[in-house]
């Protein structure tokens, strides 16, 4: 008898309680909200991973970066002005070459040689559609110094491309990202 009002009191305080078959699973309906919900989620956030603009940006941001950071090595290692310039519609490289050794150009003048890619072919890229691309041109000196027409880069030259902004210093021609990364 004793232990029938113990039982009783520790079922009453919460003790011991056994779950009734109702508290076991889900009701049809909780798993339905649940499912609606999930394909609403679903419905707006997969465009955003599997659609191919936001990929295409990036890529072509990273090829024009590696394309500047190419220019200033290849500047370096022959000797030769290199020219990099976005136009618009993408960006390219070239040298002043006269019949096989470096011309003086200054950034200046005719002359212009498109730069071989090493595994060949001209290094001319071209902007995937719907990636804008700013205008600039400058070039780096045989000794990596980014330069213009009228000599050193005074301050940084800033190039668009898409939603990022890719940035090349003066006197050292440091490339970077400095905005939308």
């Amino acid at each position: 008898m004793e232990f029938a009002k113990l039982r009783n009191r520790a079922t009453q305080r919460g003790f011991g309680m056994i779950p009734s078959a109702r508290s076991l699973g889900h009701t049809l309906i909780e798993l339905v909200t649940v499912m609606v919900l999930v394909g609403i989620v679903a419905a707006f956030a997969a465009p955003r991973f599997f659609g191919r603009s936001d990929f295409d940006e990036r890529g072509f941001f990273e090829v024009s970066m590696q394309a500047v950071r190419y220019a200033q090595k290849l500047a370096l290692a022959s000797g030769c002005d290199t020219r990099v310039s976005f136009d618009g519609s993408g960006v390219a490289l070239h040298q002043w070459i006269s019949g096989g050794t470096c011309a003086a150009a200054a950034c200046t003048g005719a002359g212009l040689t498109p730069v071989e890619r090493p595994g060949g072919g001209a290094f001319d890229e071209t902007a995937p559609s719907g990636v804008s691309v700013g205008t600039a041109t400058f070039c780096f000196d045989s000794i990596g110094r980014p330069r213009n027409t009228v000599g050193l880069l005074a301050a940084p030259v800033s190039v668009v491309v898409g939603g990022r902004t890719l940035t090349i210093e003066p006197d050292t021609g440091f490339t970077r990202c400095t905005a939308g990364c």
